[in-house]
């Protein structure tokens, strides 16, 4: 009996030691992720403590994990970009710079991405901050800790196919013996070749998914097929690529790395681009690399693929089909002079016409000179629209403001007019304060030419209700600054460097207008302050002293908060002193500045509560820049597959 029970304490033993030394293995196996895209959160620590560091708050988590042959890359969003001068991760012991993905200067954001060894371990960083108007410069050692349990797949690739062995050459495969040594043999018939006359070619071709048999989505965006040009042997394919705007960045990969693509031609009116690239072996899958961007959608994603090419249906080219045709500009011939021109205000890449048509009066006047056009432009609704942007050698630029009309709350402006012919991209970003609403929109001008008519001389700024007229604002309009009667005003102003013309920093930190209430003759002003936080004191002069100013209001949330103070004259400078304190940085100082009122912008408000008009920003420019809490922690920049 000892000996059964001897036997089954050994077998257990065993089947105890052999299942122990499995549980690690399946332990290990479980942690490695397949090829693809993950979600993955994470913190920004201090470098001796588990605390989190400020470098976090200018992080966007969670970022993208993307896998590929065991090798992870992280991506995510910086923002306040511009104060970030140096972003380096640590990598085999040594910290190395790490990659821009992209980068968005409007926003002062960029994507980076760096190599990590384990998302188990803890990445040690170094940032690098510099903060000119603070005279701040810096840098932190911080570490980068990834949350495992929230790594979540955006996109996973299948497993690889293994290559089709039919297509691989036999090497014990002998010359046909019926072929004459002087038979040379003919491209055009032989396709399989890897030895092609010099020449143009038509090529079919498939786009798929990265490692896959699978045809992508993106075959819509990649037309079939590709001319092939053969020169001394060297292969290059030019293929016309749908949707230009979106496509931000097209890549294939050539000795290992991946390169841009030649760009051949644009066509903006078409929405295509037309790129050329060196193809090494057709008979080979050409590895590539397609970054998309759809602004309005808050998109970014790179889409790796295949290409594959179809080398049965290769074809010669004749010498009269030999493009995608790189198209020729059309050469406008208008002779100097203004003219009136009718136009469109479309959605984006449609030929519906947008809703921002009544903020954008038709026709505009185009003035040419030495064959250069410029169209003039009257925009309604002055106040929300806070800029106005025309392409311009692919690239937006701002429009000259030719004059505002405050009173009549509209602007005249000026920009370059290419091609009559061709729709002009455009972009008008709209803030109004009181509906918290700020969006840029993106539309297309389209000219009619067939209705472009010479103005006469006394015509050159045409009637008010149909052509752009340079407007001078009538200042007799506006209640007088002395004798003002009790009520609410709205007043421009501007926050300045002591005893300077200079606009100081302080300024993007208050929004103009301000309300001005005046009562028993007693004049008071209220605006907003932003990253109230950093703002720890903020007095006024009043009877030689300074003295806090009153919160009227505070939100946390946005970092804002309502001051008012009392002005004794609006046409002298206000004297002011404030303390900024941001402990984050160690930096902690006070400020002399003056505020100088606009007596000219006074305007009387219709029933409307002093606070309910502070953010109408007409004078910021940047205030979604500077480190404010509203957009911590959105994913807004990576994108989903």
């Amino acid at each position: 009996m000892n000996r059964y029970v001897k036997i089954i304490v050994a077998m257990f033993l065993m089947v105890f030691t052999f299942v122990s030394t499995l549980q690690p293995l399946a332990i290990q196996a479980a942690t490695k992720l397949a090829d693809g895209e993950y979600s993955i959160g994470f913190k920004v620590l201090k470098d001796t403590s588990d605390e989190v560091s400020m470098m976090n708050e200018y992080s966007e988590s969670p970022g993208v994990l993307k896998v590929k042959d065991g090798k992870n890359k992280v991506s995510f969003t910086l923002k306040n970009s511009s104060w970030i001068t140096k972003f380096e991760t640590e990598k085999a012991g040594q910290l190395v710079e790490t990659n821009v993905i992209s980068e968005d200067k409007v926003k002062d954001t960029r994507v980076v991405e760096f190599d990590v060894e384990d998302v188990e371990k803890v990445l040690k960083a170094k940032v690098k901050v510099d903060i000119d108007f603070l005279n701040y410069h810096h840098e932190y050692d911080v570490r980068i800790v990834f949350d495992q349990n929230s790594i979540t797949p955006i996109h996973v690739e299948k497993p690889d196919e293994k290559e089709d062995p039919a297509n691989k050459p036999d090497p014990n495969e002998k010359p046909d013996p019926s072929q004459k040594p002087d038979q040379k043999p003919d491209p055009d018939q032989q396709p399989n070749s890897n030895i092609i006359n010099d020449g143009n070619y038509s090529i079919p071709f498939k786009v798929l998914k990265n490692k896959t048999d699978e045809e992508s989505r993106m075959k819509d965006k990649l037309i079939s097929p590709a001319v092939l040009k053969v020169e001394n042997g060297k292969k290059k394919a030019t293929v016309t690529l749908t949707d230009n705007a979106s496509i931000k960045n097209f890549q294939t990969e050539k000795d290992g790395s991946f390169v841009d693509a030649k760009v051949v031609s644009e066509d903006k009116e078409k929405n295509t681009r037309v790129v050329e690239f060196e193809v090494d072996s057709l008979s080979n899958k050409l590895n590539t690399k397609v970054f998309i961007e759809v602004a309005s959608q808050n998109y970014k994603q790179t889409h790796e693929l295949q290409l594959q090419f179809n080398q049965d249906k290769l074809e010669p080219i004749k010498n009269e089909e030999k493009q995608p045709e790189v198209e020729k500009p059309n050469v406008e011939t208008i002779k100097d002079g203004e003219y009136s021109i009718p136009f469109k205000v479309l959605k984006d890449k449609t030929d519906e016409e947008s809703r921002m048509k009544d903020k954008i009066i038709s026709p505009a006047v185009l003035k040419v000179e030495n064959g250069k056009k410029k169209a003039t432009v009257t925009l309604t609704d002055n106040a929300s629209i806070k800029n106005f942007q025309t392409e311009k050698d692919g690239s937006f630029v701002d429009a000259k403001v030719v004059s505002e009309n405050k009173e009549k709350n509209t602007r005249v402006v000026e920009f370059e007019v290419d091609s009559l012919s061709k729709k002009l991209n455009t972009k008008v970003f709209i803030e109004v304060a009181s509906q918290n609403y700020k969006q840029t929109h993106e539309l297309q001008l389209q000219f009619n030419e067939d209705k472009l008519e010479p103005i006469k001389n006394e015509e050159k700024q045409p009637d008010g209700d149909k052509k752009p007229e340079v407007e001078k604002p009538d200042e007799n309009k506006n209640p007088d600054a002395d004798t003002i009667k009790d009520g609410e005003y709205s007043i421009n102003f501007k926050a300045l460097k002591d005893q300077t013309e200079e606009i100081s920093m302080m300024n993007t930190y208050t929004k103009s207008p301000g309300v001005l209430k005046v009562k028993d003759g007693k004049k008071y002003v209220s605006f907003t302050l932003t990253n109230s936080s950093w703002i720890t004191k903020f007095e006024f002069e009043k009877n030689g002293s300074f003295i806090d100013a009153s919160v009227l209001s505070e939100d946390k949330k946005a970092d804002t908060r309502v001051v008012e103070v009392e002005v004794d004259d609006l046409s002298k400078k206000l004297n002011a002193k404030v303390k900024v304190d941001i402990d984050s940085m160690n930096y902690h100082h006070f400020y002399d500045i003056q505020f100088a009122f606009d007596k000219g912008s006074i305007k009387p408000l219709d029933n409307q509560g002093g606070n309910n008009n502070q953010g109408g920003n007409d004078n910021q420019g940047g205030n979604n820049n500077q480190g404010g809490n509203d957009n911590q922690g959105g994913n807004n920049n990576q994108g989903g597959n």
